[in-house]
């Protein structure tokens, strides 16, 4: 019998073990005082903590990996169960993340300063990714609250 090298390569290729990304999951609500009619996007973003920096919770663009999704908020009913992340790709080497919620117009790029938000801190749960981390985080729940334009 006779086999093709080709297909043995493939073999060893689709045996690997892929990775899955760090993410997060659980439940957003959404606080009674703010007029979701004023948005018709809920932004969710995972966001490496490498600083301990809170500075990317108002815009997260700084430095640090950033997995996002976003759902037509007339999809959505809170409470909302959310996952982001967690598909197949690179592991991290930062095991702290945050999650950042918010409701925003499609044409607002990353929101104003008065977009509602939510936020919350995730360990990445398993190390066994290369010494790197990977995995979904379950059970990280929170509120998206109102915000009030600085002074």
């Amino acid at each position: 019998m006779r086999t093709s090298l080709p297909l043995i390569g493939l073999l060893f290729v689709f045996a690997g073990c892929e990775q899955v990304e760090p993410g997060a999951s659980g439940t957003i609500t959404l606080d009674p005082t703010v007029n979701r009619a004023e948005f018709d996007t809920l932004r969710i973003t995972a966001v490496e903590d490498r600083f301990g920096d809170d500075t990317p919770l108002i815009n997260p663009t700084g430095p640090g990996r950033r997995i996002s999704t976003e759902i037509d908020l007339d999809a959505v009913d809170f409470p909302h169960d959310y996952t982001v992340g967690g598909g197949l790709g690179d592991a991290s080497p930062t095991q702290s993340w945050y999650v950042v919620a918010r409701l925003v117009n499609a044409d607002d790029g990353e929101g104003t300063e008065t977009s509602p938000i939510g936020t919350a801190d995730f360990i990445v749960p398993s190390d066994s990714c290369g010494g790197d981390y990977c995995g979904i985080a379950m059970d990280v729940d929170f509120e998206i609250e109102p915000r009030v334009a600085p002074e």
